[in-house]
């Protein structure tokens, strides 16, 4: 109910006000006290993947993305293992890009990690392709970032 609350808002400003407790709708009050006051619960996820921002629109991308895990992962068994299946295939075929990259390292050519490129296919699995050319356009604009090693 608190993942597709946040879903639902919208926008940042909406989300804001459904962590403050401005908003009057009981389900959607006080969500991040809620998920604080559960002490003795150790099934926390915990994201070190997300940098600080001042940008609404980055911040909004990776909720997305946080709320879409939380989605895969509660659906019924038969959906999640299907995404999970998605995945594992996906990591087999970076082995070989993996391997190749190594080689290439190895003796001095120039390569690309590939591992930099797998937002790419992780984003359908979660049903996030729309989100693909936000995350092109933010990928392609760090420094270094697309430089070959």
């Amino acid at each position: 109910m608190r993942i597709r609350t946040i879903l639902t808002a919208g926008d940042m400003s909406t989300l804001s006000a459904i962590l403050s407790g401005a908003l009057v709708d009981p389900s959607a009050q006080r969500l991040a006290l809620a998920i604080y006051e559960r002490e003795n619960d150790h099934t926390t996820i915990e994201f070190r993947h997300f940098q600080s921002t001042m940008d609404y629109e980055l911040a909004w991308k990776w909720i997305r993305i946080v709320t879409s895990l939380v989605q895969v992962a509660s659906k019924p068994a038969s959906e999640f293992d299907h995404k999970l299946q998605l995945i594992a295939t996906e990591y087999q075929r970076m082995d070989g890009r993996w391997r190749l990259y190594t080689w290439d390292k190895t003796f001095g050519q120039e390569t690309i990690d590939p591992w930099l490129n797998s937002w790419e296919w992780m984003l359908p699995i979660l049903d996030l392709q729309d989100d693909v050319p936000f995350w092109r356009d933010y990928v392609a604009r760090l420094p270094g970032r697309n430089e070959l090693s």
